[in-house]
């Protein structure tokens, strides 16, 4: 999931029942019933501009993080906040669940991620080791992993545990915008300002493919639910879909 609206002042994004919509403007998250099309609930709560937002699996969280260092996290139905999480020393940029919804990561200024147990409302573990400001952060499909993006133009593969990192970082070189597991965790792909998305081996870290063909910074990537494609969208609103065996862009379409 992408999980960061890149600038844009108003984001959405729904639920089977409901629509979600980010004004990171207002501060406000406000919960729309789909089936009346009448505003459900406001959602009050952050001092400065929303960053960042996920979803989670179940459909019954929204977490959201902000420019006044904390993450939020909502009951959709209630429209009541769950939990506020503190612990990053500038602006949360990116926040993601684990499939379980049980851990949470966020990342942001400060160089640094942290995994979070989403019931106990505790920090598990800081993830330390980019030398910039963390972009964007998601877990593996099993919940046993993550992996980063930073400033740096690096992407980390962290243990959600213990906060070890991989032996290898993944470069770049460049600003890393997005990052994505493969639906098996075997497969990680990541996209940057460079214009050009790079899939990896999760494991060893070995670059197997890269991705030519955008003409603006990577703001999203992920894959096809059968991991046989993977999907990018640049910063010019084009997305390409290529096929994860060869690399070949099988189709190009325009937002």
């Amino acid at each position: 999931m992408d999980n960061s609206p890149h600038g844009q002042q108003r984001t959405a994004f729904s639920s089977e029942t409901h629509s979600i919509i980010i004004d990171a403007e207002s501060n406000k998250v406000f919960i729309v019933e789909d089936a009346t099309g009448k505003r459900f609930a406001t959602l009050f709560g952050h001092s400065r501009g929303i960053l960042c937002k996920a979803l989670g699996a179940s459909e019954k969280r929204i977490a959201t993080g902000s420019a006044d260092r904390t993450v939020r996290v909502w009951m959709v139905n209630t429209g009541k906040c769950a939990c506020t999480f503190f612990g990053h020393a500038g602006p949360v940029r990116c926040v993601g669940f684990s499939n379980d919804e049980k851990l949470m990561v966020t990342g942001g200024a400060g160089h640094r991620a942290i995994v979070w147990d989403v019931n106990a409302s505790k920090c598990i573990v800081p993830l330390i080791g980019h030398s910039g400001e963390v972009i964007c952060a998601v877990f593996s499909p099993d919940g046993q992993r993550v992996v980063t993006g930073s400033k740096d133009g690096t992407a980390w593969v962290w243990d959600a545990y213990t906060g070890k990192p991989a032996f290898f970082h993944l470069n770049h070189h460049s600003e890393v915008l997005c990052v994505a597991f493969s639906p098996n965790g075997r497969r990680i792909v990541t996209g940057a300002t460079d214009h050009t998305p790079i899939v990896w081996d999760a494991s060893s870290g070995k670059r197997l493919l890269m991705l030519h063909g955008h003409q603006a910074a990577v703001v999203h990537a992920g894959f096809s639910e059968d991991g046989g494609l993977i999907v990018t969208a640049s910063a010019k609103g084009v997305f390409k879909f290529w096929d994860i065996q060869t690399g070949g862009c099988v189709q190009t379409a325009r937002a």
